[in-house]
């Protein structure tokens, strides 16, 4: 991890570096991710070619073992649960590393919105939370419908989580049991976000009044949430996407609420899922805290 430290905080710049410092660290742990769940199956939990969903079942699981979903990031308009480039590491590390630890593991595709490279994304806001709303339910109806389920976003994906559990007519349309949420590093707002992001957050939020309205820091004004949640932060972690925490942490607390806090020291925004289950030990620390943390309310 000593490398990203070094990494610029810019995005996307900071990038490549980022993967050219941690792929090897990850290759060379990817015959161990196999061995960390029973089984590993896809299912479709929508009419739309992107609304599907891998599941990790862990060695010992039982009837009432644990569910994590995770959605990953990529700015709305890009991710796969399988990354084309490195499949048997992007999130297969994820996978295993929450499998090995007891949870049935579920990392979730969602709608993309058009971007670059991907011009044919039909996500609109609120299709990412959405979706969310679609892979919880599925659960509920293929895994059982006592199971805890814990919800885990990282950038992007963090926002369609919380846009979940902030946005009522959303979040009150699911019956599964949601015990918690994880964000990694959620961005809260765009008011710093540069100006290469105006096109991307227009696809998916539509006008500039639609992408501060609809950010999740705007979305509390339905109120705090009920579900317990945990932000993970890098410690080198883009300065926009930390200032956004921050002011949404104050906002959130000034309102008479609690959000649980751990900053992931030694990381940055693209790191953590980098980092997780490789050789670089350190790399896998938020992971073991998220769990912790997890535990702790079941």
């Amino acid at each position: 991890m000593e490398a990203v430290k070094s990494i610029t905080t810019s995005l996307p710049e900071g990038i490549a570096p980022t993967f050219a410092a941690l792929l090897p660290c990850l290759q060379a742990n990817a015959s161990k991710f196999p061995t960390q769940y029973s089984r590993l199956e896809t299912h479709s939990y929508g009419p739309d070619p992107r609304q599907d969903l891998d599941v990790y079942h862990p060695h010992n699981e039982t009837p009432s073992s644990p569910v994590l979903l995770f959605l990953f990031g990529g700015g709305f308009f890009m991710g796969n649960k399988r990354d084309p480039r490195h499949p048997d590491l992007l999130y297969a590390n994820f996978g295993g590393f929450f499998a090995e630890r007891g949870f049935v593991t579920v990392i979730a595709n969602y709608r993309l919105s058009k971007g670059p490279g991907n011009e044919d994304g039909n996500g609109r806001y609120p299709s990412g939370a959405e979706d969310c709303a679609g892979a919880v339910e599925w659960i509920g109806a293929n895994l059982g419908r006592d199971r805890k389920v814990f919800l885990m976003g990282n950038s992007a994906g963090a926002v369609h989580v919380m846009t979940f559990l902030f946005e009522p007519s959303i979040f009150k349309s699911v019956t599964a049991q949601i015990a918690g949420a994880v964000l990694l590093s959620p961005p809260c707002h765009q008011r710093r976000a540069p100006e290469s992001r105006g096109p991307v957050n227009a696809a998916y939020y539509g006008s500039l009044a639609d992408v501060e309205n609809n950010s999740p820091i705007r979305l509390l004004r339905n109120g705090l949430s009920r579900v317990p949640m945990l932000s993970l932060v890098g410690e080198f972690d883009e300065g926009g996407i930390i200032a956004s925490w921050a002011d949404y942490k104050a906002e959130y607390e000034r309102m008479g609420g609690r959000i649980d806090e751990i900053w992931m020291m030694g990381h940055n925004h693209i790191s953590p899922i980098l980092g997780l289950n490789s050789t670089e030990k350190e790399g896998s620390r938020w992971g073991e805290d998220a769990v912790q943390w997890m535990r702790k309310l079941l």
